[in-house]
């Protein structure tokens, strides 16, 4: 009898021990894709059940993404440290971390087009009693880093806007060609001469009779003004008279000449 009563004791006892557990369930809560230079938050969330103590870790790629800043919105005393590809994180807490909730809120910056694992990993877990607390589930999460590409808006705008080609202006070049171009010089001329107009006058006689020359000036002129003998008189014609006077005449020429 006695030894019944002690084994439904110890049952339960376990039953209750194992009624008060402490236990825990972590998921990584990420986008699945990135564009390249931007910024993200993942959030890691938990279904905790006293636990009084929690350390976890964090591996990222660290050529991908890179941490700019954590936050840990839990009721207990928060620590994190960032080293090359880890996070870590801690807390404590004496009340113990209950039900469901976000413990961290970690912002990335997406470097470089890639992928990369956000595998979470608890290192230690314990209840409010120190006691060992029970992982239950830990569920990691992917993150795909796309290039940056045109968006639709700006790819529409692009065919619509016009392309302007270049077109080489064409250049006339006037080459100036010196012409000969007449000058006038300006030659000095002979002042003409003033020449004298001889006019012979003669009286028709028998004989020869001395021609009175009168000199008659006259203005400049650039042509010879021919003699001209008149006479005075009609007579009547001697014979051989007109060939006598022209010798006569041709006599006076050549002398008033020399």
């Amino acid at each position: 009898m006695l030894s019944r009563l002690l084994y439904l004791t110890f049952i339960l006892f376990s039953l209750a021990q194992t009624a008060n557990a402490s236990s825990i369930s972590l998921a990584v809560n990420a986008p699945n894709e990135v564009m390249q230079g931007e910024n993200f938050t993942i959030y890691i969330t938990a279904n905790a059940s006293d636990i009084g103590s929690l350390q976890l870790e964090l591996i990222f790629s660290n050529d991908v993404l890179e941490p700019t800043g954590v936050k840990q919105n839990v009721n207990a005393i928060a620590t994190y440290g960032i080293k090359e590809n880890k996070i870590v994180l801690g807390y404590i807490s004496i009340q113990g971390i209950n039900g469901n909730l976000t413990i961290a809120e970690i912002e990335f910056n997406a470097l470089n087009a890639g992928m990369s694992n956000l595998n979470l990993s608890v290192i230690d877990a314990t209840d409010t009693k120190n006691n060992p607390a029970s992982v239950e589930s830990v569920i990691n999460s992917t993150v795909c880093i796309q290039t940056q590409a045109p968006t639709q808006e700006k790819t529409a705008e692009l065919e619509k806007t016009p392309v302007e080609t270049a077109i080489p202006n064409e250049t006339t070049t006037v080459h100036e060609t010196p012409t000969l171009t007449s000058m006038e010089t300006e030659v000095p001329l002979e002042s003409p001469t003033p020449q004298t107009t001889k006019i012979i006058e003669t009286t028709p006689t028998a004989t020869p009779a001395k021609a009175k020359i009168t000199q008659i000036p006259t203005q400049p002129a650039y042509t010879q003004t021919p003699l001209t003998l008149t006479s005075q008189a009609n007579f009547e014609t001697i014979p051989g008279f007109e060939a006598i006077l022209a010798i006569l005449g041709l006599i006076i020429v050549l002398r008033w000449l020399k």
